[in-house]
């Protein structure tokens, strides 16, 4: 069985809506993104069955009402065991935004008033909230703490350097330990953007690109990473065991496993931990997102815990001094 058939058991379902559906998210898996994509695809499909089995130019131009978003919306959160809080909602929102976007409107002569200008907006959130009966909570992820970073650095100091795949792993948790990067633009890394003679990484950011001077004890392990890979000419940098593109899943699989009992541990509670030590630097916070990919809230929850964690009236009232100095 194909994980992404969509038309798997559906005899109902709009066969020209699924192949669109599959031939955008095939799409975006080559380009390394939208891994959590398919199941808001498959809600949207699957709630598209109430038009039948029309063609896509008739389904987005003479069917596809705002409220057909926010009751597709709706199932998806109902029926996925993921989907609980603000951020599933947001996902299917740029899911769909996403489609309509990159692939219906490059069909020509369309033009769905609920997706024009895009569907990912406050307005239609408090729609989909009512839909639901529920106030979505905004979920908030703080990074991980000192404790856990030196139980991770330990067992990435353990890790066997001639596995290039564990090996890659601890280069790949110190990346995001120290620079906060999100981890699609390491899965993404091709291997010609590293230079492991002068030590330079390229991170190609959605809107930005930035050839990134890494700290030195990191290029003894990158130019040994590259001598012990079993893929020599490989596109990317980072591969798994079988020389396939690592995955959000498979980017940290031993060091997570091996902290399997300890909560908040994930790339992205890793990769904060390196967004509050840029936060300590003194980057601006359009610097952090130019650098790293996280978007302004994400950085703003690490920037809210950092100030948790000291006397902020004494900070504030220290900086203010030191200006005025």
């Amino acid at each position: 069985m194909n994980l992404y058939d969509l038309s798997i058991g559906e005899d109902k379902m709009n066969q020209f809506l699924s192949i669109a559906l599959k031939t955008h998210f095939e799409s975006l898996k080559v380009g390394g993104k939208g891994e959590n994509y398919w199941q808001c695809y498959q809600a949207f499909l699957k709630y598209c069955d109430i038009y039948g089995d029309c063609d896509l130019k008739d389904l987005f131009n003479n069917k596809l009402l705002r409220q057909d978003i926010v009751c597709a919306c709706a199932s998806y959160y109902n029926s996925s065991a993921k989907a609980h809080r603000k951020e599933a909602v947001n996902r299917f929102l740029s899911a769909i935004d996403l489609f309509y976007k990159n692939y219906i409107k490059k069909m020509g002569g369309i033009e769905c008033s609920a997706l024009e200008g895009g569907c990912r907006n406050n307005e239609m959130i408090e729609d989909i909230e009512k839909c639901l009966n529920t106030k979505l909570k905004q979920e908030i992820y703080c990074p991980i703490d000192d404790k856990i970073e030196i139980e991770i650095i330990k067992i990435c100091n353990n890790l066997k350097k001639s596995d290039f795949y564990k090996f890659g792993q601890k280069i790949l948790c110190n990346l995001l330990l120290k620079y906060g990067f999100k981890l699609n633009l390491l899965v993404n890394l091709k291997k010609a953007d590293v230079n492991d003679i002068d030590g330079i990484i390229t991170i190609r950011n959605k809107d930005s690109v930035i050839n990134l001077s890494v700290d030195k004890s990191m290029v003894s392990d990158i130019r040994q990473y590259n001598m012990v890979h079993r893929y020599p000419n490989r596109e990317y940098f980072f591969l798994n065991t079988k020389g396939k593109k690592i995955t959000s899943s498979s980017a940290l699989a031993t060091i997570q496993e091996k902290l399997e009992e300890v909560n908040n541990i994930n790339t992205t509670t890793l990769a904060l931990k390196g967004v509050s030590k840029l936060i300590q630097k003194g980057l601006t916070l359009s610097e952090i997102k130019y650098l790293t990919g996280f978007e302004t809230k994400k950085i703003e929850d690490v920037s809210r815990w950092l100030m948790n964690q000291e006397d902020v009236e004494s900070v504030i009232n220290n900086k203010l001094n030191l200006i005025d100095i």
